[in-house]
């Protein structure tokens, strides 16, 4: 079992980042951490992009600039490292990246840390397949505060009908399945059994919530091109509609766990910028409909 396990660990290393590892190092190297070093001493880490100890905080600059800002929800790591990328190809917009929190209300902890970053004016909120839901949930919290929400952009994610709870051994084993597929380099951030907890934290968390309330702004929701994973809860991604009066779904480009690597990267880029100008463009249009 534990064989097959390691090759099937290394099928997805190789396919992100060919040849830094071998399997025979696999069986020597057994942990994260570690595999994620050598991982990370072998191949260039991306230019522009912040230092790994970054992500340790719980809102970070990942790039860009202009007036306007824009915060990206971590998707299952719980870390939002992957959106480093895109934060230096979107133009106009200055990039930040909110991590998951280990807390019994998150979303209302990483609410109060955004309007400590952006004192004034409306959020624009992105979120990448589970941080989709993350953003919801902290778009009510910033609405509770009185903070106006410009446009929710979703990449890939799922609206949850229903609330669901795996066992503990059932939450440590998609974990550490989850972990498999996540970008190495930056597990080395902690231990494994760091990484580990912070998956299953996240999980437990948006398990523990169905998004039912309506939210006054515009969804957009871009799709990949086929979702290579088995839920056992009601799920939907149509249902998003049902949320607000603004709706609209673009097909991506890639299975749902490659949307944010190459090739797929740059082409989901230009949606996800052309969503967030049709949002804005719409928002200043608004006082002079209200006019006529």
């Amino acid at each position: 079992g534990s064989s097959l396990l390691l090759t099937r660990l290394h099928s997805m290393i190789e396919k992100r980042f060919p040849g830094a590892l071998k399997l025979t190092e696999l069986f020597s190297v057994p942990t994260i951490r570690d595999q994620a070093r050598l991982i990370g001493e072998r191949t260039p880490r991306p230019t522009e992009s912040p230092a790994p100890k970054d992500f340790r905080q719980h809102v970070v600059r990942l790039g860009g600039a202009g007036s306007r800002k824009l915060f990206c929800f971590a998707p299952g790591s719980g870390s939002s490292y992957r959106y480093h990328e895109k934060a230096r190809r979107l133009s106009g917009w200055e990039v930040n990246g909110a991590n998951f929190v280990e807390t019994a209300r998150p979303a209302a902890v990483l609410a109060k840390m955004l309007a400590q970053t952006q004192p004034s004016g409306a959020f624009m909120l992105l979120g990448y397949s589970i941080g989709g839901n993350l953003a919801y949930e902290v778009a009510h919290e910033l609405k509770a505060r009185g903070r106006e929400v410009t446009g929710l952009v979703l990449i890939d994610s799922w609206r949850r009908l229903e609330r669901f709870h795996f066992t503990g051994e059932e939450y440590r084993k998609n974990a550490e399945e989850f972990l498999l597929a996540a970008d190495p380099r930056y597990l080395a951030l902690g231990d494994g059994e760091a990484a580990i907890r912070r998956v299953e934290s996240y999980a437990r968390y948006m398990d523990s919530r169905v998004e039912d309330r309506r939210v006054d702004c515009p969804i957009r929701l871009i799709l990949a091109e086929s979702s290579d994973f088995k839920c056992p809860f009601r799920i939907t991604q149509r249902g998003w509609g049902e949320l607000t009066s603004d709706f609209r779904m673009l097909p991506g480009w890639g299975r749902h766990m490659d949307m944010l690597d190459e090739p797929h990267m740059g082409k989901n880029t230009a949606l996800v910028q052309q969503m967030l100008e049709e949002i804005a463009r719409s928002r200043a249009a608004e006082p002079e409909l209200v006019r006529v």
